[in-house]
């Protein structure tokens, strides 16, 4: 008969083994998600004006219209952004730039805790205000902030450390090496979730068969052109596949073992480090694989340092605060345990065999989700996509040239292009098109070819401004039974100039006339 204090005993030494973090390896952290700070607004700076200003494509108007249509239509109960408060462009460039500085100080660790607290909220406000260009990658982003605000990661390589030495006279022999809390515990069952919801989702016909990877890969919109070369080896596809499942949805629970669980934590990183390293090697998708590298390091265990430091050093654990901090300590920590259980319950609600729908989560569930900004869902390519697409952005000019305006200086092709996604410029481009494909987001189709007429003329002279303009989508089946692909195209919006002078049936009668390549509609 188990007694009590057995029961306590086991209860506290799994506590200890599952959800310790190591200092360094959170500190590791914090150096890399600063970075990622930084690099996130280098990528998105270049097309500020086109996706995050009332002067371009994606105005605030277009948010709402976005949100009442694909998420609900009281979306603004509960959901803020600070981008929403101007639309100018300056405002943008300005709370962009403070994104930046926010991830320089937490590369040097400074003032980490309030840093790290403004980081989420730009991270949050940036992804509100243009939710037709994030990815995955950026809800994970976003989660390892807010989860950052309640761990210590300036008690290791940072100048808030030496501060804190010279005012408290701390040595290195008394400050402990791990940290075990709510908060801690947090994050491990944040990576589980993360993980297992994505395989989840993949739990279908088309992965159990291993025909997956032969639909992502024909993703030409984000796959890189020798990405091509696996689909030669339909084996290894299967296989990639499978394994993807098992680490998805077995593996990745080996990190709630009390079992060697430090053995099980390297397994994982090494089998995700895998995998995160192919999807760099054969698509673009933005930071996507970076972020989940940095997503791994606080789980690094204390064995990793010992052996890479070659150190025998008795693992201490970071005690709570005493004193008026005791105050601020237990209160967060309480927050992180309700939003332990909130995560959870939000993942295992997208479930789709449960059939949650939105109406029948409670409104106050709702509402908190929206304002921690913890609403996630993660299932990538758990349906893969079986259609593929290229778009033209076909123009005639005053001087009566056709030219490309996505693409200044190439020749207009109707042909599919070697590469899909060299033709696209930017990560933030390639995936709002790629979205834009969901006919429910249809509607968010017709500025886009204004947008671009706008950029055009302001940018040339009066003899080259566009006179008509047309948005090609060029979509073709994918997968392992389309050996020839069937490819069609749809306008999806039409330009004229109000100073145009000649019927727009007399263009396109004029089109048809002209030398173009055909395809099947």
């Amino acid at each position: 008969m188990t007694t009590a204090t057995e029961s306590n005993s086991f209860a506290s030494s799994y506590w200890e083994r599952v959800f310790t973090l190591d200092l360094r390896s959170l500190a590791a952290f914090r150096i890399a998600v600063g970075l990622l700070l930084i690099f996130d607004v280098a990528m998105r700076w270049p097309d500020l004006r086109a996706l995050y200003s009332d002067d371009g494509y994606f105005t605030r108007a277009h948010v709402n219209q976005y949100f009442s249509q694909a998420i609900a239509p009281d979306w603004q109960i509960g959901t803020w952004s600070l981008y929403l408060l101007r639309g100018d462009l300056g405002w943008a460039q300005t709370l962009f730039i403070l994104q930046a500085v926010c991830g320089g100080l937490m590369v040097l660790g400074l003032a980490t805790r309030v840093v790290t607290i403004a980081a989420w909220i730009l991270v949050v406000s940036a992804q509100i205000r243009g939710p037709l260009v994030i990815t995955g990658g950026d809800f994970i982003l976003k989660m390892m902030l807010f989860w950052g605000m309640f761990l210590p990661l300036a008690r290791r390589w940072s100048l808030d450390r030496l501060l804190f030495r010279r005012r408290w006279g701390t040595s290195p022999q008394d400050d402990p090496n791990q940290i075990v809390s709510w908060a801690s515990a947090a994050y491990v069952i944040q990576v589980v979730t993360i993980y297992f919801c994505t395989g989840e989702a993949k739990l279908n016909q088309i992965w159990w068969q291993g025909e997956a990877m032969h639909y992502v890969l024909h993703l030409d919109i984000h796959c890189r052109p020798h990405a091509q070369n696996l689909l030669n080896y339909p084996w290894l596809l299967k296989v990639i596949a499978w394994g993807t499942l098992f680490i998805e949805c077995v593996l990745i629970w080996f990190l709630l073992s009390p079992w060697r669980n430090a053995w099980w934590r390297m397994v994982n990183i090494v089998s995700y480090y895998a995998f995160h390293l192919g999807i760099l090697l054969w698509m673009s998708i933005g930071l996507f694989p970076w972020i989940c590298f940095a997503l791994w390091l606080p789980l690094l265990p204390n064995e990793f340092w010992r052996r890479c430091c070659g150190l025998v050093e008795a693992p201490q654990a970071l005690l709570p605060p005493t004193g008026w901090l005791r105050w601020i300590y237990w209160p967060a920590q309480a927050f992180c345990c309700c939003m332990i259980a909130l995560v959870v319950f939000w993942n295992v609600a997208n479930f789709e065999w449960l059939k949650l729908s939105s109406e029948r989560i409670p409104p106050l569930i709702k509402l908190l989700a929206r304002f921690t900004a913890i609403d996630q869902r993660f299932q990538m390519f758990g349906i893969p996509p079986k259609l593929s697409a290229w778009f033209v952005y076909e123009a005639r000019l005053k001087d009566g040239s056709r030219v490309d305006l996505f693409r200044p200086g190439h020749e207009l092709e109707f042909t599919k292009p070697l590469s899909v996604l060299h033709s696209i410029p930017t990560h933030n481009w390639r995936q709002l098109h790629r979205n834009l494909t969901s006919d429910h987001l249809a509607a968010l189709r017709e500025g886009l070819l204004d947008y671009h007429v706008k950029v055009w003329n302001e940018s040339h002279g009066p003899d080259q401004e566009v006179m008509r303009a047309r948005l090609h989508c060029f979509l073709y089946e994918t997968g392992p039974n389309q050996p020839a692909r069937s490819t069609s195209q749809r306008i999806w919006k039409v330009w004229n100039s109000p100073d145009q002078k000649t019927s727009p049936l007399l263009d396109d009668l004029l089109d048809t006339l002209q030398d173009k390549p055909n395809h099947p509609f």
